[in-house]
C-alpha cells in the first residue's frame, strides 16, 4: 500500500513538473510586449499631453451640457409637481366650502320652516302623551288591555 501511495506521488509530481514547464514557456515577457515601442522625444511628449487635456476638456463639456439640462429637467418636473399639490389643495379647499355652503342653507331651510307660531310648534311637536283611544286590537273582549301599553 505505502509502494501505491509513493507511485502516486511520484507521477503527480512528474505531471506538476511538465505542467510548470508549460507555464514557463507561455509566459511573455515584457521586452516581448514592448519592444517596438520607441521612446517619445519632448515635443511628441508635449503634443500627447496636450491632446490628452483637450479630449478631457471635450469630455467635461458634453458631460455638463447633460447635467444642465437634465438639471433643468429635475427643476420643470418639480415646479409642476408643486403645481399640482397647489392645484389639488385649493380643489379640497373649494369642495369644503361648497359643503359648508350646503350644510349652511340645510340649516337655513329647516329653520324656515318651523313656524314661529308657539301653537303650530307644539302641533309639530306632537303631544307627548298616548293618544286617549286605545285601538280595539290591542284591546280584548273584556276590553283590557291585552299587550302592555307602550
Amino acid at each position: 500500500m505505502i509502494q501505491g501511495i509513493k507511485q502516486v506521488v511520484e507521477e503527480t509530481e512528474e505531471k506538476l513538473v511538465e505542467e510548470a514547464g508549460k507555464i514557463a514557456k507561455g509566459v511573455i515577457t515584457g521586452e516581448e510586449l514592448v519592444k517596438d515601442i520607441k521612446p517619445m522625444d519632448q515635443e511628441e511628449y508635449q503634443n500627447k499631453v496636450e491632446e490628452d487635456e483637450k479630449k478631457k476638456q471635450e469630455g467635461i463639456k458634453e458631460i455638463g451640457r447633460n447635467v444642465e439640462k437634465e438639471m433643468d429637467e429635475v427643476r420643470k418636473a418639480k415646479k409642476k409637481k408643486e403645481e399640482e399639490e397647489e392645484k389639488e389643495f385649493l380643489e379640497k379647499i373649494r369642495r369644503q366650502r361648497e359643503l359648508e355652503e350646503q350644510e349652511r342653507q340645510a340649516l337655513e331651510m329647516e329653520a324656515m320652516s318651523v313656524s314661529r307660531n308657539p301653537a303650530k310648534q307644539k302641533k309639530q311637536r306632537g303631544s307627548a302623551f298616548k293618544p286617549g283611544k286605545p285601538k280595539q286590537s290591542d284591546m280584548s273582549q273584556t276590553a283590557e288591555f291585552s299587550k302592555s301599553v307602550d
